[in-house]
């Protein structure tokens, strides 16, 4: 059952991302560490980060879906439906986040990253897919 336990990276990595997204954008003096380095972060770092950690997310989408049985053509399209959808949902949840705001460039860069990195998946191969025997 390795492809249900490859399901938890990428649930796992949107965990992690809900979290971060939820660090309100001004902390208070008492707030946590992770909090304040993240105030102190500059928003062109934090904008760069989006490429590379939505890129993982549909890699990872990629690799679990891969391992289901079914046609090879869609677990990077699936991979890539859910990474944009999760996008969406993200920057709509920050919306909601004080001192955070919705972006659209924010969800530009999600897609680019996943985008990207559902092209080199697809360069790459099928990335271990299983087929209806079990081969």
């Amino acid at each position: 059952m390795r492809a249900a336990g490859d399901l938890l990276l990428p649930i796992g990595l949107m965990a992690v991302l809900f979290i971060l997204s939820a660090i309100p954008g001004s902390p208070d003096p008492g707030a946590g560490a992770l909090s304040r380095a993240l105030a102190w972060t500059p928003p062109a770092l934090q904008n760069l980060v989006h490429l590379p950690i939505y890129g993982l997310l549909a890699w990872l989408w990629c690799r679990a879906l891969a391992r289901v049985p079914g046609p090879p053509a869609l677990a990077p399209s699936a991979a890539l439906l859910l990474t944009l959808g999760y996008a969406g949902l993200d920057e709509w949840h920050q919306a909601f986040v004080p001192g955070r705001f919705a972006s659209a460039s924010d969800l530009a860069l999600d897609g680019t990253g996943a985008m990207l990195a559902v092209a080199l998946f697809r360069l790459a191969g099928a990335g271990g897919r299983r087929t209806a025997h079990g081969a």
